[in-house]
């Protein structure tokens, strides 16, 4: 459940399935160098050089990744709470509103109908009421 939670996340980034694997192996090799990111593929799952660095690159200028230059530049995963946070918290409170709203146009439309229904019954017990009253009359007359 924490892979797909995790996977979700990231797509929400708008990372792909290749994005996640190339960050996931610079937060498990601290300082990683990009050919130990290509070298740390398995035979069927290796990605060209070049994809690598679009994906680091790309991961930089998102945040993830800070470079380190040097000789042999080397990456390093930050940690991207706040952002994921205030993320996150803006998606919840985007839904808290969208619920509200529905609630409230609910609930407006059950009162224009409950306002409908009580001005009928108010109008049918005032007929009843006159009828009565003029019956009254009317045998009181007699």
């Amino acid at each position: 459940m924490l892979k797909e939670f995790t996977k979700e996340i990231f797509t929400q980034y708008g990372f792909t399935e290749e994005y996640i694997k190339v960050y996931l192996v610079y937060v498990r090799v601290p300082r990683a160098t990009m050919s130990e990111v290509f070298y740390s593929f398995e035979e069927g799952e290796q990605m060209e050089w070049e994809r690598i660095g679009e994906i680091t690159d790309s991961l930089i200028e998102k945040g993830f990744l800070k470079k380190i230059e040097g000789i042999v530049d080397r990456y390093v995963p930050l940690q991207p709470f706040f952002s994921l946070f205030t993320h996150e918290s803006e998606i919840f409170r985007n839904e808290i509103s969208k619920l509200k709203e529905g609630i409230l146009t609910d609930q407006s439309s059950r009162f224009e109908k409950h306002e409908i229904i009580q001005n009928k019954s108010i109008g049918e017990v005032e007929d009843a009421v006159n009828s009565q009253i003029k019956e009254f009359f009317i045998d009181s007359d007699s």
